[in-house]
């Protein structure tokens, strides 16, 4: 009865029915508390919820304890500690489930994505024997091409990485709509032109806590919420989907109105609406923030997207801006295999056309600020961290504190 009921909270799983999975793993879990199988999987089902869930951990480390040698187990636990920052325990665990398959290939990729390789390291061998097998599917030789590109480029080897990074983003079928999201920045702004007035600052939630953290994937975004997120006053909450979420929801109810698609919603949408959305959001950091914090980070890139949105809901938030090199930041994109979207990283034309609509609009909200804006230049942050950490901390109207060097 077990195997049956556990076999269906995977496909509800799989399917995307999360709250009849749950239910089904904790009914399984009622019956029998040491099912590896429904622990394992209902830990992965609350992670994907939520990054930070200490039951989630629990759950795939009480799995793990049961069934030490089981290798995908070991590599989502793994997977796990990454996110939550521990990452000495992380890389142990990833060797650990390569040793028990030496044919994983995604524990070879994320494994190396910690690691500074040298020319010796017997990893890249093994990467290349399991990369030149015919058999592999194409899952796996897309991981193995990043992790190996990955390697090759530490080692100098730049000719044969550029080889392997290019042959595993020819694998990857994500496509980008390059007009769609022409359609979608020319509308974002002409509605903020118009939305944006000073009588709807009196919207959403008033709270001064939040920081967002925006700019092109890979452009530093992560280094600039660990410099803030080392201060005691602020927490850290990492890439949230929250507002991209609200923007979505909001959207499709103004759709199935007839009132427009897109960023055309948001003229329409009532002040209350924004009020709930923000106190929604606002419960949701009370929740996972420790006591006391007085500012929090979201670090999704890609809400440059809904900076006027955001003002709607925050009109007292703070924005940061990430910006890298060009160059640099569209080498780093199609040299990193993202786990989902980022369809125009996967090939060089759409990389370009991407960072010019990103730079269109960020042009746009720099000179038409909707919020107190900060701009942190990724290269000055690496070489004069010191300098650029103190404008960062007073411009989250913090006192400085030693730590954020650390």
């Amino acid at each position: 009865m077990s195997r049956i009921s556990l076999n269906q909270a995977v496909r509800d799983q799989q399917s995307g029915n999360l709250t009849d999975a749950e239910e089904r793993y904790r009914s399984i879990l009622a019956r029998e508390p040491q099912n590896i199988d429904a622990l394992h999987l209902l830990g992965t089902l609350l992670w994907s919820r939520n990054k930070s869930s200490v039951e989630a951990l629990g759950l795939v480390l009480q799995a793990l304890q049961l069934r030490p040698d089981a290798p995908v187990i070991r590599h989502n636990y793994a997977s796990m500690l990454t996110a939550t920052g521990h990452f000495d325990e992380a890389i142990r665990s990833y060797r650990r489930a390569i040793a028990l398959k030496p044919d994983y290939a995604e524990a070879y990729f994320n494994l190396s994505g910690f690691l500074k390789f040298e020319p010796n390291d017997p990893l890249i061998s093994e990467m290349k024997a399991l990369h030149a097998k015919d058999t592999l599917s194409v899952a796996d030789r897309t991981h193995l091409g990043f992790a190996l590109a990955k390697a090759l480029d530490d080692i100098g080897a730049y000719d044969e990485a550029f080889t392997h990074v290019e042959q595993a983003n020819s694998l990857v079928d994500r496509p980008f709509d390059l007009e769609a999201h022409e359609v979608h920045v020319a509308e974002i702004i002409k509605t903020a032109q118009r939305t944006l007035a000073s009588q709807r600052r009196s919207f959403g939630n008033s709270t001064d806590a939040p920081i967002f953290i925006v700019g092109m994937p890979r452009s530093g975004t992560t280094l600039c919420e660990r410099v803030l997120a080392a201060h005691p006053a602020v927490y850290g909450a990492g890439e949230l989907t929250m507002i991209g979420n609200i923007n979505a929801q909001m959207r499709e109810r103004s759709t199935a109105r007839n009132i427009g698609t897109i960023a055309a919603h948001l003229p329409h949408v009532q002040a209350i609406e924004f009020q709930r959305a923000a106190n929604a959001c606002m419960e949701m950091i009370d929740q996972r923030a420790p006591a006391g914090y007085r500012r929090f980070t979201d670090k999704m890139p890609f809400n440059f997207f809904h900076l006027g949105l955001i003002a709607l809901l925050f009109p007292n938030a703070r924005i940061i801006h990430v910006r890298r090199h060009y160059m640099d930041t569209a080498v780093s994109c199609f040299f990193q295999h993202f786990q989902q979207g980022h369809g125009f990283t996967y090939d060089l034309s759409s990389l370009g056309d991407f960072l010019r609509l990103y730079n269109w609009l960020m042009s746009y909200w720099t000179s038409n600020p909707p919020l107190q804006m900060h701009t942190v230049e990724y290269e000055a942050l690496v070489n004069a961290p010191e300098e650029e950490a103190r404008k960062l901390i007073a411009f989250a109207g913090l006192d400085w504190h030693d730590a954020c060097l650390k």
